[in-house]
């Protein structure tokens, strides 16, 4: 008996321990309707492409770098196509240096950077082709060789919750009539103090080794 009760005072304090990491690591819940996921949907929707209901995949920015600029620059382009496309000085320069290319339109790169560091914290990459865009350095800029196609839809927000200096998001992008939707994904940020940055979006069967 008193071997029992003595495993069992090594035992309690393990016990105790383990229960208090379990509730450290579960997130504390945010209303799905509320601003701060709203704050976090505003930051998902530029990450899908075209006319898709399911955003870009990506573990962390590097293993997505690729198909997240191209999507940022085509919400770009959609945004404020005429100020991507408006006559002036940049397509005069760019028609000098390339005479045999078509300019349709012309980003400036410091506009992708701009919404990287907005979005992700990112200061530092490289700019290179995308799907949809080329890049030339020479001009600092941009250029799709045709209109990407546009997308509207709205997000559903399944839940939402707060965790120790992040958040995850769980939801779904529909049409605009609500009939279509694609799969459920999390979407993982962290939190600096003043705003979320994203940090990746998995399917919502990868939610297990989230960073």
């Amino acid at each position: 008996m008193k071997k029992i009760l003595l495993s069992f005072l090594i035992l309690f304090p393990l016990l105790l321990s383990s229960c208090g990491a379990a509730r450290q690591t579960g997130g504390e819940p945010l209303p799905a309707d509320g601003a701060e996921a709203r704050t976090m949907c505003a930051i998902i929707l530029p990450l899908f492409r075209g006319a898709s209901l399911d955003p870009v995949v990506f573990s962390d920015y590097s293993s997505g770098r690729e198909q997240i600029h191209n999507a940022l620059l085509a919400d770009l382009l959609a945004a404020d196509y005429p100020l991507y496309t408006s006559a002036g000085e940049a397509y005069l320069r760019a028609k000098e240096a390339h005479p045999s290319a078509a300019f349709f339109n012309l980003i400036p790169q410091e506009a992708l950077e701009s919404r990287l560091y907005a979005l992700f914290g990112v200061v530092s990459f490289a700019h290179s082709d995308t799907a949809d865009f080329r890049y030339y350095p020479d001009l600092s800029a941009y250029s799709a060789e045709f209109q990407p196609p546009p997308g509207e839809r709205k997000i559903t927000v399944y839940s939402c919750e707060k965790t120790d200096g992040g958040a995850i998001l769980l939801f779904r992008a529909f049409d605009l009539e609500g009939k279509e939707s694609g799969g459920k994904y999390y979407a993982f940020f962290s939190e600096d103090g003043e705003r979320y940055r994203l940090l990746s979006i998995r399917p919502a069967n990868g939610k297990e080794g989230s960073p």
